[in-house]
C-alpha cells in the first residue's frame, strides 16, 4: 500500500490530472468535424510525426502523469494551493487552446471548402470560437492568406503555446521531486520547435 492508498484522500495532483485529462478529451469529442485539420499533416512536411504522436505518444505520455501522481509519496505531493495556482493555470491554458484551434479550423474549413461545419447547438462551445465569414487575413505572395485575427493576431502559434503549457501543468502536478515528470513538455516543446 502507498500512504495515498492507506488515507484514501485525493491529492491536488491527480484531481488536478483528472480535470486536465476530461477537458482534453471532452474537446476532442465535441470537436471531432475538426480534428483532420487540427493534425497539421496536410500543411507540414514532418506530419508523420505528429501522426505517430497522436497514436502512440499520447496514450503513453497522459497515463504516465495519471501513475506519477498515484504513486507520488504524500512527501512530495504538492498542496492545495500550489494546485489552485495551477488549475487556474491550466483553465486559462485550455480556454486559450480551444478558442486558437476553433478559430483556426473554422477560418481553413471556410477558405477550403466555402462551409462551416460548426454546429453551435451540437455540443456546448466555448464563445469566441468561431471568428465570422470575414476575419482579418494577411495576403501572402503565393496568393494565400493567414489568418491574423482572434488569438492568432498575439502570435502565429498560440495553440502550441496553450498545449505546451497544459503539458507543464501536468508535469507541475507531479510534483518536482524528479526530472522524469517533465519528459513530456520536454519532448513537446523539441517537437514544436522542430
Amino acid at each position: 500500500y502507498t500512504q495515498w492508498q492507506e488515507q484514501g484522500d485525493l491529492s491536488p495532483g491527480m484531481a488536478l490530472l483528472v480535470i486536465g485529462h476530461f477537458l482534453y478529451a471532452h474537446a476532442c469529442a465535441r470537436s471531432e468535424e475538426c480534428i483532420p485539420t487540427t493534425f497539421d499533416m496536410s500543411t507540414e512536411a514532418f506530419g508523420w510525426m505528429l501522426s505517430w504522436w497522436n497514436l502512440c505518444g499520447v496514450p503513453l505520455g497522459y497515463s504516465s502523469y495519471a501513475r506519477f501522481a498515484y504513486w507520488q509519496p504524500v512527501s512530495s505531493r504538492i498542496g492545495w494551493t500550489t494546485g489552485s495556482l495551477l488549475l487556474a493555470l491550466l483553465l486559462t491554458a485550455y480556454v486559450v487552446w480551444d478558442q486558437a484551434n476553433g478559430q483556426k479550423n473554422r477560418y481553413r474549413q471556410r477558405t477550403r471548402t466555402g462551409t462551416n461545419t460548426y454546429q453551435p447547438f451540437s455540443f456546448p462551445h466555448l464563445p469566441w470560437t468561431d471568428l465570422g465569414p470575414s476575419p482579418h487575413v494577411l495576403r501572402l505572395e503565393n496568393n494565400r492568406t493567414l489568418l491574423v485575427d482572434g488569438w492568432y493576431r498575439y502570435g502565429r502559434k498560440m495553440h502550441y503555446t496553450a498545449d505546451f503549457v497544459m503539458a507543464l501543468c501536468w508535469a507541475l502536478a507531479c510534483g518536482t521531486d524528479t526530472l522524469l515528470h517533465f519528459w513530456y513538455p520536454a519532448f513537446f516543446f523539441a517537437m514544436i520547435a522542430h
